[in-house]
């Protein structure tokens, strides 16, 4: 799912509003000491390689202090472009207004790029592996930017899981644990009252598996299975020739997902896209006076 411009806006706005008491540059006590003429160009720079990601979230943040604000990308730089350490980017406009936004802009660019970089690198070693699957982001985002986040994801050349509690219906052990019933007879109860949601079941052992593969399910989740037990798991898949895709969860290390990659299960999430990134180094710059 694409965020909407006024998704986006939104995000800005609460973003912005944890600076300022209301959206006008002098409401930053330090950049209300500068006069309202000064104009200035700013340079904006990246000091480590990675995948660029968050320029509409840059560019709306600016915006919405300043409606005159111009960016111009390097060599047309966007969402999903790799960059190097140097200039991406020359920002004209109100010097008051761009010292407002400068840290929420760049709180977004350094975000979403490092989602993406994270992103690109598992991509990549899909690739290595020739792995034809999905790898899966998960729903452990910050507060009021899963949408932000998942979308770098995407730029990044991964998938995603499920957006929220609402697309689809997802079993897991603590729902099991409050339910008086039976797993099967939860799953089933999951059928008739899903309207046609897909419907995913977590299991934590091979027993449970053997039962899960013979109910109406998309996707059955291997819950912290070691690398042997998921082999076993899509053994016992291939030998019921069933169609439920099997999708590894709990990863803990790069190497563990390596040995995993090298099974070939049908997909594999990994929290570590959303809730473990390295922020990307970027900064803003005033370079030039532009006129006051």
């Amino acid at each position: 799912m694409q965020p909407t411009l006024a998704s986006i806006q939104e995000m800005v706005r609460q973003a912005l509003l944890e600076d300022l008491t209301e959206l006008r540059s002098d409401a930053d006590q330090t950049a209300g000491l500068i006069d309202a003429s000064v104009q200035v160009e700013a340079e904006v720079r990246v000091r480590e390689p990675a995948i660029l990601c968050g320029c509409a979230w840059f560019e709306q943040t600016l915006g919405q202090l300043d409606k005159k604000v111009q960016v111009k990308w390097q060599s047309g730089l966007q969402d999903g472009s790799p960059i190097k350490p140097g200039a991406i980017c020359y920002v004209t406009g109100q010097a008051r207004s761009l010292l407002a936004g400068e840290r929420t802009a760049l709180n977004f660019l350094q975000t979403l790029s490092g989602i993406a970089t994270r992103a690109a690198h598992y991509a990549q070693l899909a690739k290595e592996y020739n792995y034809k699957g999905q790898i899966l982001d998960t729903r452990k985002t910050l507060p009021g930017l899963r949408a932000a986040q998942k979308y770098a994801v995407r730029v990044g050349g991964c998938a995603n899981h499920r957006l929220g509690l609402f697309d689809a219906i997802l079993i897991k052990e603590n729902h099991l644990f409050a339910s008086p019933t039976t797993m099967e007879q939860l799953v089933r109860k999951a059928q008739q009252q899903g309207r046609g949601k897909p419907i995913m079941l977590e299991v934590e052992n091979l027993a449970q598996l053997k039962t899960a593969l013979t109910l109406p399910l998309a996707v059955i989740l291997l819950d912290n299975f070691a690398v042997a037990d998921v082999a076993r798991a899509i053994d016992l898949k291939q030998q019921t020739q069933s169609s439920i895709l099997l999708e590894i969860s709990g990863v803990q290390s790069e190497a563990q997902l390596r040995q995993l990659l090298a099974l070939h299960p049908d997909r594999i999430s990994l929290g570590d896209l959303t809730k473990n990134c390295q922020a990307i180094d970027f900064s803003m710059r005033f370079v030039k006076q532009t006129h006051s």
